[in-house]
Parts: C-alpha cells; sequence; structure tokens
C-alpha cells in the first residue's frame, strides 16, 4: 500500500461495556474497545489479612493461584526478621555479659570488664546462639585464632621475632625449649 493511504476506519459497540470504538477495517474479527475488555479478568472474591500488621488487602490479579501473606514488602521483611530472631535465640552482648559473670571463660580475667571479647565458637558471626559464644579476655581471644590460623593470623606461621625470641601461641615454655633446640 503506498505511503500516506490510510484504511477506513470501522465504528462499532464493544461487546463488553458498550463503549464505541473505531478500528482499521482491516481488523475484521475485532469487538473490543481494549484489552482490558477482551480479557477481562474476575475480581478477587475475598480479602486476605497480612501477617504482620493484620491489615486486610486483595491479592494480587497477577498471580491469584498463588496468593502473598503480606500487604507490602515491607511488612514481609519485618515479619521475616522477627522469625529470624526467635530461630536463633540472638544474644545480645551486655545479656552475655550477666550470664557469664563479666569474666574471660577460659583464664578468669576480670581485672577491666569493658575490653572482653564475644568468640563465636564455630566462627560465623551470624550463629549467635548462647552454646556458640564464649566471652574471652583480649589475650585468649587472639590465642584461640592464632591457634587456628584465622582471623588476623591467616597468613601467619609462627615465623621467628628477632634472633632469640620464637614466636608461640602456647606459652613462655614452648619459646624456652624451642630456644633451647636452636642453641643445641
Amino acid at each position: 500500500m503506498p505511503k500516506g493511504v490510510h484504511l477506513p476506519r470501522v465504528h462499532k459497540l464493544c461487546a463488553q461495556c458498550g463503549q464505541p470504538f473505531s478500528h482499521p477495517a482491516s481488523d475484521v474479527d475485532r469487538r473490543h474497545c481494549s484489552w482490558e475488555c477482551a480479557y477481562p479478568r474476575p475480581l478477587p472474591i475475598s480479602t486476605i489479612v497480612c501477617l504482620w500488621c493484620h491489615r486486610e488487602y486483595q491479592p494480587s490479579r497477577n498471580r491469584p493461584e498463588k496468593p502473598r501473606r503480606f500487604c507490602s514488602s515491607s511488612c514481609g521483611r519485618h515479619w521475616h526478621n522477627e522469625q529470624r530472631k526467635r530461630i536463633n535465640r540472638t544474644v545480645d552482648r551486655q545479656t552475655l555479659f550477666t550470664e557469664r559473670g563479666g569474666c574471660c571463660e577460659r583464664c578468669g580475667w576480670d581485672a577491666v570488664p569493658e575490653v572482653l571479647e564475644v568468640h563465636h565458637i564455630d566462627r560465623n558471626r551470624r550463629h549467635n546462639t548462647r552454646e556458640n559464644l564464649l566471652l574471652l579476655c583480649p589475650n585468649c581471644h587472639a590465642i584461640d585464632h592464632f591457634d587456628h590460623r584465622d582471623g588476623q593470623f591467616k597468613n601467619n606461621l609462627g615465623r621467628r621475632i628477632g634472633a632469640d625470641h620464637a614466636v608461640d601461641a602456647y606459652g613462655p615454655e614452648s619459646a624456652v625449649e624451642h630456644d633451647n633446640a636452636i642453641r643445641l
């Protein structure tokens, strides 16, 4: 068809809503004015109650077979965060201090309780159950990570510092034995 030539338009009434509309003559089978009239969706019959805020809301029209449990993503996040706290039985630092007596659980040091550190036994920071936490002084905490070669000591292989001193996490007796072995 040459440029600038327009097909004649046909005027009809919509089969769904009864409103007048027009379409090109080439659309012979067209009976509706819009997609909404051609493919009407049934209105939701019931309302759903949000699990977090307990407000009633209409389920989604896009996925009627799988309705949402929350009226908004914000309510969903709040609910899931609350569930995670219940499951993990998260312990805060102050509660741990009062339960454990405010002293190091390895050596008993309690001179300055403000510097005591919380140590995760399985080394997973997100696993905050009482069974997984220890209250340690900075020395015991550093020794634990040094022994397992993790944290700041990941690449440290116990190299010697200076000419006569050996680095050892097991105390001065081991360092003396090490120095004696070198002198022999």
